[in-house]
């Protein structure tokens, strides 16, 4: 009897460490304004797509997230389990955090291909000159110059910032940008970061970041620009004090220069 009683426990526990196995691993949280999406791993290690409330991933339906703290809420047959990030394993009792394996080149180019890097960063880099091209015209309005000396000023200015922006496009940058990539995300990042910018989230991520970058650059800009008076009353203390230090060095060099003459006496 207590053996069939030892070999039901058994049995019962058996059950019950399975069925705690068999929930998937909670990987990874994204928000983005008000929007979460979320990203399991299952018992063979197989990563899912960027998830929401009410997806469903390995026949668990996610439920709910507790933001605060960082615990999601799983669904199968009417039972609810809560797990919290990285908690459990993946395959071969690995964490999913561990998991490293080298990216290629390939794998990465797929991601930028993915998030419309070539596109972006050229629509990112015009909204940038559009700023530069206002600021430009702000400064040399500050500097007391005649108006062709500023229309001269201004016309230099743009020239040399055109001739820098041009040495910065998304086709030529796009295969050094794949090795960085390569170099520092792994195979299993790349493949999560490609399953994001594949999904909707992903790709008005992807499609909004010029329009954000020129949001940015309308709140960071004022501040730079307000900040002018300072460096210009440091260019010109910075100055003054390099006058002083050639003057300085200038006597030290001839003592005699600045000698006052000894009067005469009979």
């Amino acid at each position: 009897m207590k053996t069939l009683l030892s070999l039901c426990l058994a049995t019962l526990t058996a059950a019950a460490a399975w069925a705690a196995e068999s929930v998937p691993v909670f990987n990874a949280t994204l928000t983005v304004g008000k929007q979460s999406r979320f990203m399991l791993v299952d018992v063979d290690g197989k990563s899912s797509s960027w998830l929401k409330l009410g997806d469903a991933f390995a026949g668990f339906t996610l439920k709910e997230f507790d933001a605060k703290t960082t615990t999601l809420s799983l669904e199968k047959d009417g039972k609810v389990t809560p797990v919290t990030i990285a908690s459990g394993s993946v395959a071969e009792g690995e964490s999913a955090a561990a998991k490293f394996t080298p990216a290629t080149i390939a794998e990465a180019t797929a991601v930028l291909d993915a998030m419309h890097f070539e596109d972006v960063l050229d629509k990112t880099m015009a909204g940038a000159r559009k700023q530069q091209v206002a600021m430009i015209d702000r400064m040399m309005s500050q500097m007391g110059l005649s108006d062709v000396d500023r229309a001269d000023a201004v016309a230099m200015q743009k020239k040399i910032m055109d001739t820098m922006m041009a040495a910065v496009s998304g086709s030529e940058l796009k295969a050094d940008v794949a090795k960085a990539y390569s170099e520092i995300f792994s195979k299993e990042e790349l493949q999560q970061l490609g399953n994001f910018y594949a999904s909707p989230l992903g790709q008005a991520f992807s499609d909004k970041q010029p329009a954000l970058a020129e949001k940015m650059n309308q709140i960071i800009m004022p501040r730079m620009m307000s900040a002018m008076p300072k460096v210009q009353a440091i260019a010109k203390e910075f100055a003054a004090e390099q006058m002083k230090k050639k003057a300085a060095a200038a006597a030290a060099a001839n003592p005699t220069a600045n000698a006052v003459p000894t009067p005469e006496t009979n």
